[in-house]
């Protein structure tokens, strides 16, 4: 009774808050969680980009042609980028002579692919290769790839400058057109980041972004943590914030490896294709609004709403889940061990022997649905905090550098932690 009330208390407080753990052992991995890995785009951020600008390779091309391959190409996948193309290209073609003439995709090669983190290609009904994605996939492999037009140069530019992202759409290596994405963060993204790090839990953003972007998102999201915390803390919550940029996929596995030969157990957070290796291989994993199939597939809890706050609600609850367990078995080993003791002195009557088993169970059920309360004030500040960190990574790093001193070889981190026998094992029995 100690643990599986517990247990199933937990789960029925998470549904109530939206948040779904997939089983029993999903609570102990996040309890057991030492570090924060979380993805940027759809995550931190709306999940909405929106498209300001569309800058054709030169004036000679043929705009038209380059929106209209966008959308054919955009509309087979459900990332943010590419929604936001199809939309701004929809839109632009309104009240023009552009709606006609679709590209059409080769029948033998009609399924479009997606190639995680760079973007999407297929072959056209004349053969040439369509892409669309980022600037480097566009042109890999290209007769223009070391011959990109000064407009879409300039538009590079002015992308670094502001913090936004660049989808380029081409044809054999050659691109046709550019286009620049703003992204939003979400309002409760620095309040979120903000309560884990209180926690004592070191966060990692992990971005496929360049590295210009990444280090303009750190300083978005510590202006807005450090005006709500004490002077006395900023030191040290500013060394546990670190944001990781142009990480391809498999790179997002292995600084999540890095993380977790550093710190321990690690949860990471995503919502997207991309994340899926990471979610696979890491301690604890957690869908936001559960996301992309394959994301939620690999993820072992799942919040079905998208506010960011459920993320530390959540690590504090199956952290609370843990405490009350240890509570309920410390209580019924005493209490039975003193019961027993005295039941064979011959002290305890049978009859109050069995009353006060009953007032025993009564407090293992009243200690185990204080769960029920955890965090009603509010999103729910989480009330553990670990001191066993120490800041070990610097608070801006980049990436793409097999040969990083920031990047350390390692197992995945992914034991499994428990909080002794009888947890392990009534969680797994629950679960």
């Amino acid at each position: 009774l100690a643990t599986p009330l517990a247990v199933w208390t937990a789960l029925s407080a998470a549904i109530r808050k939206q948040v779904l753990f997939r089983s029993g052992e999903a609570i102990e991995r996040l309890a057991t969680s030492s570090a924060v890995c979380i993805d940027k785009t759809g995550t931190l951020t709306t999940g909405k980009p929106r498209v300001t600008r569309f800058v054709p390779a030169s004036r000679s091309d043929d705009t038209c042609f380059a929106r209209q391959l966008a959308i054919v190409l955009a509309d087979a996948s459900r990332h943010p980028f590419s929604v936001a193309v199809a939309e701004y290209c929809r839109r632009s073609f309104e009240g023009s002579s552009c709606k006609s003439g679709i590209p059409r995709l080769a029948a033998a090669a009609g399924v479009i692919q997606t190639v995680p983190g760079s973007g999407l290609e297929s072959r056209l009904e004349d053969g040439r290769l369509a892409r669309l994605g980022s600037i480097n996939f566009v042109t890999d492999g290209g007769e223009c790839s070391l011959r990109i037009s000064p407009a879409v140069i300039n538009l590079k530019v002015d992308a670094d400058q502001l913090g936004a992202s660049i989808v380029a759409v081409g044809v054999d290596g050659c691109v046709l057109g550019a286009f620049l994405l703003l992204e939003e963060l979400r309002e409760d993204a620095g309040d979120s980041l903000q309560q884990c790090m209180e926690m004592g839990l070191p966060v990692s953003i992990l971005t496929g972004d360049r590295n210009a972007r990444a280090n303009r998102l750190r300083e978005e999201l510590w202006q807005s943590i450090s005006s709500k915390v004490d002077a006395s803390i900023r030191e040290e919550l500013s060394a546990g914030l670190t944001v990781f940029g142009e990480l391809s996929p498999e790179q997002k596995v292995s600084r999540l490896q890095s993380v977790q030969a550093t710190h321990g157990g690690a949860v990471m957070i995503g919502d997207g294709i991309n994340d899926a290796p990471a979610l696979a291989v890491s301690h604890a994993a957690m869908a936001l609004g559960c996301g992309a199939d394959v994301s939620r597939e690999s993820a072992q809890v799942c919040l079905l709403s998208d506010d960011l706050r459920r993320i530390p609600w959540a690590i504090g609850l199956a952290k609370k889940t843990r405490t009350i367990i240890r509570q309920n078995l410390m209580w019924a080993f005493g209490y039975n061990s003193v019961g027993v003791l005295l039941a064979a002195a011959g002290v305890l009557n049978p009859a109050v022997a069995a009353g006060l088993m009953i007032g025993s169970s009564l407090l293992v059920i009243s200690n185990s649905m204080r769960l029920m309360r955890f965090g009603e004030t509010d999103s729910g500040t989480p009330v553990e905090r670990d001191d066993s960190w120490e800041p070990s990574v610097r608070p801006v790093a980049t990436t793409g550098d097999a040969d990083s001193s920031a990047i350390h070889e390692g197992n995945d981190g992914g034991s499994e932690s428990t909080a002794g026998g009888h947890m392990s094992r009534e969680l797994e029995r629950v679960g």
